[in-house]
């Protein structure tokens, strides 16, 4: 977990935060075909909140979304397998 730092449709730079809550090093993950992103996406529906969740392009994503993740080591190297980002600030 932790925000977005860079995004474009070849990588991802996620800035890591450690259980303490502070932020660490970058981690910059590859990204293939089959990763997946979602941004969750809140509404009113019947008077009580619903979350869903909208496909979302890595190279929209915009720095400091805050961002919860699952990658896999391939050949010594971060791919990222699925992401789920916070709406924007201000969205």
């Amino acid at each position: 977990q932790g925000a977005v730092e860079k995004a474009d449709k070849e990588s991802l730079t996620v800035k890591q935060r450690g259980a303490d809550g502070k932020f660490g090093k970058n981690l910059v993950l590859k990204i293939t075909g089959t990763s997946k992103v979602t941004t969750l996406v809140p509404r009113m529906q019947k008077g009580n909140l619903v979350v869903t969740q909208k496909d979302t392009e890595v190279k929209d994503l915009q720095p400091k979304q805050t961002i919860a993740l699952l990658y896999a080591m391939v050949k010594g190297s971060p791919v990222l397998l699925v992401a789920v980002v916070h709406p924007p600030d201000g969205n």
